[in-house]
């Protein structure tokens, strides 16, 4: 699996986690003025 999906305690957003091509990993989180 290349990403996953979750829910992120200290903020209660959904966020996503993913490899990257090299190996290591990225976070996406969404920008808090988002409705």
């Amino acid at each position: 699996m290349d990403h996953f999906l979750f829910r992120n305690k200290s903020t209660n957003k959904i966020s996503m986690i993913y490899r990257r091509k090299k190996g290591d990993y990225g976070l996406v989180e969404p920008p808090d003025d988002l409705v």
